[in-house]
């Protein structure tokens, strides 16, 4: 799961991060057991990463979706409100250190974090302060009756490779 802020809302770019960062951990902590299991990163972007591996939850994907869900709502209802785009893929991936004795630096690595960053780098469908964006593979892991997915969408990938992808919301 990424997590793109758009900063023109705040004067200060530093005041959104707290912000967003504020509503992630409210909304983490209030899930039992799920804070201290997500591997949480700001990559050197700005994006905020959630990792959720397969060894610590039994359906990554929908956990994903209905954390991202939960964070919408919660940035919503934020008296200053500021567009944000999250994307999520679903795969497999790697994390580790990267780079050399002088400069290194923990990151993710793999088809569905590509997937996801450029997902959350998407521009909104409509006219909403929040969206959340997934590619086929997550589409395929969810349960139709706890999602409803919107019309497939044909994105370009920066290599011009096609992503499908679908906006999602709370099912029926």
């Amino acid at each position: 799961l990424i997590i793109n802020r758009d900063g023109d809302r705040f004067e200060d770019p530093s005041e959104q991060a707290q912000t967003l960062q504020i509503y992630i951990d409210l909304v983490l902590g209030s899930i039992e057991g799920v804070e201290e299991r997500v591997i949480q990163h700001i990559n050197s972007n700005g994006k905020t990463e959630l990792v959720f591996r397969k060894e610590e939850f039994p359906y990554p994907a929908e956990t994903a979706v209905q954390i991202a869900i939960k964070i919408k709502e919660a940035l919503e209802s934020h008296p200053q409100s500021f567009r944000t785009t999250i994307g999520i893929g679903s795969g497999f991936a790697w994390n580790g250190t990267v780079g050399n004795s002088k400069r290194s630096e923990f990151t993710f690595i793999g088809a569905p974090i590509e997937s996801a960053h450029y997902l959350a780098s998407q521009k909104s469908t409509e006219n909403t302060i929040v969206d959340i964006w997934i590619d086929q593979e997550t589409s395929r892991r969810l349960d139709p009756d706890q999602f409803a997915l919107s019309e497939t969408y044909e994105i370009q990938s920066i290599e011009r490779v096609p992503i499908t992808a679908f906006t999602v919301e709370k099912g029926p």
